[in-house]
């Protein structure tokens, strides 16, 4: 605690800092009792409720009241963590010479429980996480109402002090994997963390192209994961929570899965594997067909593509080229574009422009099949990090195959799944096929972590 002499000097300091905010304000309500809050950074209603209208009430013993809703400044704290509370929202308080802090006071703007956007499903809830944390924890509550449901707070970035909670269930976690996590999070240093896609780069360094941890917007799907002792990170200003560690086939299934009959599930699992499969081999396989390997496909067919072909000055290279990049600025104008015009405007675009690509003789007809299959199955691929590694990497086999045909498609394929099937997520395998289902306990393999 601070003595008297101390209270002086951080009063001082704390009035100073006040002052170089605009909002900053200083409540006296007595001789020994004084708060200091950024006014925009504070619920207003919790001062006039809770602090002032009890301290001038004669029923209630305000210090024994006062006490359950303050925590004491230590003598070590610095100035700097004192003004960090301020901006986050803290009531620093002056009261019968000691210097305590008041939380839970902090103003909240939230848009409440918003659509789920991003993961629509047949069966399950409509409800989405949201930008605060608070929210999310509720929602996750609702949904798995379990003693043993345990939160870590953290506190990340040097300069932004985010606000991170870890969710997990204390029966059923893996204690290792829970230390090594808490090890990561403690050890970040970096000065700004805004968003999840950030913070899993930073825990997890050396991930490129494949992500190694799933971010999704669904309260049922992130309890569903914590029920099978994963563990579920949430970060104030972000609508979603990050689920590690994640094995391949996570990326590839939707909350529907767990609903739905096992026929129409698998079925389904199915369809997407095969989307993936398509929208990786597509363009290369043209390529590799038309370049250098005619004779891989019947008569018939090499001919029918051949024919469609007259008249396109391209090598068959440059033709899938330039019909994927035009359809990489589609997608992402469809993204940046607003709602309204976004889907109009790239459904129009994409006809117009395969139209007059054709009339032109810059590329054939089955080229535009073709490119039309691979958005479709791109879009297939329910989670957005893994679908854009798709995307990527079908340029770099399309690349591999430009110079070696049909051979560069079997040793790109054989390479891109010897590298997925290598990767290691916190010592788990990252290409498990199947998960175990009421498995429960995470086993981690006691391997090198790659």
């Amino acid at each position: 605690m601070f003595m008297d002499g101390n209270i002086a000097r951080i009063q001082a300091d704390i009035e100073n800092f006040l002052r170089s905010k605009a909002n900053g304000r200083t409540l006296n309500l007595g001789n020994n009792f004084k708060l200091y809050y950024i006014k925009t950074q504070v619920d207003t209603s919790f001062i006039t409720r809770d602090i002032q209208q009890v301290y001038f009430s004669n029923n209630i013993d305000f210090d024994k009241y006062f006490q359950t809703m303050v925590s004491p400044i230590d003598k070590n704290e610095n100035m700097y963590s004192i003004g960090t509370g301020l901006v986050k929202g803290d009531i620093i308080a002056i009261y019968n010479n000691q210097l305590v802090r008041i939380i839970g006071a902090q103003k909240v703007q939230s848009r409440g429980v918003p659509d789920i956007e991003r993961e629509a499903s047949f069966e399950g809830g409509a409800e989405g996480f949201n930008e605060v944390i608070t929210t999310n924890l509720n929602l996750v509550s609702h949904y798995y109402r379990s003693p043993s449901l345990t939160t870590k707070n953290y506190t990340v970035g040097k300069k932004g002090h985010n606000n991170l909670v870890v969710v997990y269930d204390s029966a059923y976690v893996d204690k290792e994997l829970l230390k090594e996590i808490m090890k990561r999070l403690s050890g970040i240093d970096a000065d700004m963390v805004q968003s999840l896609n950030g913070l899993q780069q930073l825990l997890w360094k050396h991930q490129l192209l494949i992500p190694r941890m799933l971010v999704t917007q669904r309260p049922d799907r992130v309890t569903d994961y914590i029920s099978k002792g994963k563990i579920a990170i949430f970060l104030d200003g972000t609508p979603t929570s990050l689920i590690l560690p994640v094995s391949f086939h996570d990326f590839m299934k939707t909350v529907d899965d767990e609903y739905l009959l096992p026929v129409p599930a698998v079925f389904l699992i199915i369809l997407r594997y095969l989307a993936l499969l398509l929208s990786i081999t597509m363009p290369s396989a043209y390529v590799a067909i038309i370049s250098y390997n005619p004779e891989v496909v019947r008569v018939q067919l090499a001919l029918s593509i051949s024919s469609s072909r007259i008249g396109v000055p391209y090598p068959s290279f440059i033709e899938v080229l330039i019909m994927l990049i035009l359809m990489e600025f589609l997608v992402e104008s469809s993204l940046r574009l607003p709602k309204t015009i976004g889907q109009t405007a790239t459904t129009v675009g994409g006809l117009i422009l395969g139209q007059a690509a054709i009339q032109a003789h810059l590329v054939s007809n089955i080229m535009i099949i073709i490119v039309s299959t691979v958005a479709i199955s791109n879009f297939m691929i329910p989670v957005i990090s893994m679908n854009l590694a798709v995307r990527v990497i079908k340029y770099i086999l399309l690349i591999l195959v430009s110079f070696t045909g049909v051979y560069g498609l079997y040793l790109g394929m054989y390479c891109l799944v010897y590298y997925v099937a290598s990767i290691h997520t916190f010592n788990l395998a990252y290409f498990n096929p199947v998960e175990k289902i009421g498995e429960g306990r995470i086993k981690l393999m006691h391997r090198r972590e790659q």
